[in-house]
């Protein structure tokens, strides 16, 4: 088992995508309800951000871990066959 240490989590920022109605203002009302309801130790972290990240590729696996590899490997086929490497 690995476990990252504090020091180095506090480097990470985890992105979850939202569909166009979820606001920035939405959110901030979200976070402002949270705070009243619940004792939430990080919620002061929550943030709204952007970024461009110019053309990618995505894929999903579905099945066993260990088989991931090859959905790896036929997203990887995809890029270099449409010239996105």
């Amino acid at each position: 088992m690995v476990l990252l240490s504090t020091s180095v989590l506090k480097i990470l920022t985890m992105m979850i995508m939202q569909p166009p109605l979820i606001t920035r203002k939405l959110v901030e009302v979200a976070i402002e309800h949270a705070r009243v309801k619940k004792k939430l130790s990080s919620i002061d972290k929550l943030e709204f951000n952007s970024f461009t990240e110019g053309k990618s590729a995505q894929t999903r696996h579905v099945g066993l871990f260990s088989e991931e590899r090859l959905t790896v490997e036929k997203i990887h086929h995809f890029i270099h066959e449409n010239g996105r490497a």
